[in-house]
């Protein structure tokens, strides 16, 4: 992610941002990853983000699902920046896939012969499959159930 902090604009200007920073990051295989950007226009504000050169923040976030192994380049480009020099910062974060239980969370008190639903949040990258298997309260039984669960 990249961070600066801009230059205050005029009043009521067409564009907010002042000195315009954009970030690119390219992978070991040369491939590039571009910021999520959303459609500036009021008529599209259900659209998803999608990955391009944002000319109007001054914050802008890569991700990178599955990443390769290698040496990555992070290019920041000062595309417009007529009051600089411009400082910034950059933040990073790996986010493992994990499934963390969120009910029953510990300390509860369960009746046995009640069926009890299991909540869980999940972080996972794209076609990664979490197995879910059967449980009860006196034993687990570590057969996978017919199903998977795709998250």
């Amino acid at each position: 992610m990249l961070y600066c902090s801009d230059k205050e604009a005029e009043s009521f200007p067409e564009k907010a941002l002042v000195n315009d920073l954009d970030l690119t990051v390219v992978a070991p295989d040369g491939s590039s990853f571009l910021p999520w950007i959303l459609n500036p226009d009021t008529t599209h504000v259900t659209d998803n983000a999608i990955r391009g050169v944002d000319r109007l923040n001054n914050i802008e976030q890569v991700t990178i699902d599955l990443p390769s192994s290698g040496q990555y380049t992070l290019r920041i480009n000062g595309t417009e920046v007529p009051f600089g020099p411009q400082t910034f910062h950059i933040v990073y974060d790996f986010i493992e896939p994990e499934i963390k239980l969120t009910h029953p969370m510990g300390g509860e008190f369960l009746q046995p012969g009640t069926k009890e639903m299991i909540q869980w949040d999940a972080n996972s990258s794209p076609g990664r499959v979490f197995d879910r298997r059967r449980c009860q309260l006196d034993h687990f039984d570590h057969r996978p159930s017919r199903d998977q669960l795709f998250l």
